[in-house]
C-alpha cells in the first residue's frame, strides 16, 4: 500500500497529520501487506523536514520511504535519498527506500545504489530493502546490459573510456 505523506501539513508545523495518517494505514494493513510512505522529499526543500516526515513515517511503521511520486517539479535527488538513509539507519528497523522520480539512466541508478551501499552497507542492497522506481529507466538498463551508452551521454559521463 502506498499513501502520500501530507507533507504541506508538515510544512506547516502540523505534523501530527502525519503521524496519524501513517498510523492509521499501518493498523489497516494486513501484516504481510507493505506501507509504503510517499515524502514527497522536492517538495519539502529543507533538509530538516525531509528527516522529520521519515522518521515519522518509520516511528509510526512504514516498510518502505519513498521519495517521491514522480509527478511533482523535483523528484528523487541524492541529498534527499540520503537524509532518508540516515534516518533508515538510525532508527535501526527493518525498512526499505524506494527512490522513485527522475531516475533516467543507469549511471544515474548507479550513483543510488553506492549511496545505500555506503550508508547501508552491500548487504541491505536487495529487493527487501532497495528500490528504484523505474519507468523511464528499462531503455538504458537494456542499453547498458548490451554494452551501449545510454541515449544522451558519451562513454566520457558513464566512466566506460
Amino acid at each position: 500500500m502506498d499513501v502520500v505523506f501530507p507533507w504541506r501539513k508538515l510544512m506547516a508545523g502540523r505534523e501530527m497529520a502525519g503521524v496519524q495518517i501513517v498510523k492509521q494505514c499501518r493498523e489497516i494493513c494486513h501484516p504481510d501487506v507493505k506501507l509504503k510512505v510517499i515524502i514527497e522529499s522536492g517538495e519539502l526543500h529543507k533538509p530538516d523536514l525531509i528527516r522529520r516526515a521519515s522518521e515519522i513515517a518509520i516511528e509510526e511503521g512504514a516498510d518502505f520511504v519513498k521519495t517521491s511520486t514522480g509527478k511533482v517539479a523535483v523528484n528523487a535527488t541524492l541529498e534527499a535519498a540520503e537524509i532518508m538513509l540516515d534516518v533508515i539507519k538510525s532508527s535501526q528497523q527493518d525498512v526499505g527506500l524506494k527512490v522513485a522520480g527522475g531516475i533516467k539512466g543507469a549511471h544515474a541508478a548507479l550513483k543510488y545504489m553506492a549511496l545505500a551501499e555506503k550508508i547501508m552497507g552491500n548487504h541491505w542492497i536487495n529487493a527487501q530493502h532497495f528500490r528504484l522506481g523505474a519507468s523511464s529507466l528499462l531503455d538504458s538498463l537494456l542499453a547498458a546490459i548490451k554494452g551501449e551508452t545510454e541515449p544522451g551521454m558519451s562513454a566520457r559521463d558513464t566512466g566506460d573510456y
